[in-house]
């Protein structure tokens, strides 16, 4: 009898129907949730329900498999995002901040940022793309900003701090907020456009 996966089909089926993005999905939530070091090929293949072989039907090596992890994560958290504001240009660009913010809020971008960074620190291969993502976010926001009146060394501030708290706010182990998500999404929305 087939074995039953966590998708409700037998192992066997599942193998065949696996995408990349199956893959790739399957490779973040293990290097979000165990770090870089139980990212292997052995331990995606047992979330997915897979052998190993699997793998090799959309990879060629574990290079080519990090190279299209980090393209995955740039695609889903930064260009993604970029893409939904962009959406928006012509309007108000508080419309755009409230997105962005929504977005971040609801996808949880937060959750694997830090991941990233600890792992383009050590690993040279994929730091550029990383860098190139933060670049990208920076560019953004600060339009954003821009676009709402501040400038100098105050745009540039605001933007780095409003990179730092929505990377950072579910790394540091602090209490969630008592009003609950929401409201605290609201209040952060008002204190970045405080001039």
């Amino acid at each position: 009898m087939p074995r039953a996966t966590s998708f409700g089909q037998s192992a066997g089926s599942l193998k065949t129907r696996l995408s990349k993005k199956d893959w790739l999905k399957a490779a973040l939530e293990v290097l979000v949730h165990s770090g870089e070091a139980a990212m292997t090929i052995d331990n995606v293949s047992k979330r997915l329900n897979v052998t190993k072989g699997s793998f090799y039907a959309h990879f060629s090596d574990r290079k080519q498999f990090e190279t299209e992890l980090v393209n995955h994560w740039v695609d889903e958290f930064t260009a993604s995002f970029i893409a939904e504001l962009d959406k928006l240009k012509g309007g108000a660009p508080e419309d755009r901040l409230a997105k962005l913010l929504e977005l971040i809020h609801t996808v949880g971008q937060h959750n694997n940022d830090i991941t990233f960074h600890v792992w383009a620190m050590r690993n040279p291969a994929i730091a550029e793309d990383v860098y190139r993502a933060d670049r990208r976010r920076f560019e953004a926001v600060k339009e954003i900003f821009y676009d709402i009146g501040f400038h100098g060394a105050e745009l540039e501030m605001r933007t780095r701090i409003f990179l730092a708290y929505h990377s950072l706010q579910h790394n540091i182990d602090t209490p969630p907020p008592t009003s609950g998500w929401d409201t605290e999404r609201k209040l952060t929305f008002d204190f970045f456009l405080k001039k």
